[in-house]
């Protein structure tokens, strides 16, 4: 049985959300668990999440940790703070950076980063570079 991968989602844009969720859903091992419109929404969910999971565990279990697609324009985002406070909050995520503006995955350093995708590019791109992380 394949392992399923949880999904968050954080973007302000409601069709940006309703998109990706769509196109997630076509892939049965995917799983999207939370959605959030803002950056202290999103990080409030990590706090809490990530240290339920520890505690379940009694330690860090970084084989299921989440999977959060970003727009990197999320309103109260800062991506050096708190890609960081996330990463010490959940030590195994994937993150995807999405942006329209092309700059952004310039700015985005590979330390905060482990994609990025523009959110003009097909969506099969999102797909491509998700089963990518995976990896």
């Amino acid at each position: 049985m394949e392992k399923t991968v949880h999904i968050v989602l954080a973007d302000d844009d409601y069709q940006v959300l309703s998109a990706l969720r769509l196109v997630l859903e076509q892939e049965p091992a995917w799983l999207v668990v939370n959605e959030f419109h803002n950056a202290a929404e999103m990080v409030h969910y990590f706090e809490n999440a990530c240290q339920q999971a520890q505690d379940a565990s009694n330690g860090v279990d970084t084989s299921q940790s989440p999977i959060l697609l970003i727009d990197w324009e999320l309103p109260g985002f800062q991506p050096k703070k708190h890609i960081r406070e996330i990463r010490r909050l959940c030590p195994g995520i994937k993150i995807m950076g999405l942006s329209v503006r092309l700059a952004a995955h310039w700015n985005a350093s590979p330390s905060q980063v482990d994609a990025f995708v523009s959110k003009s590019e097909a969506p099969e791109r999102v797909i491509v570079a998700l089963q990518e992380l995976m990896l």
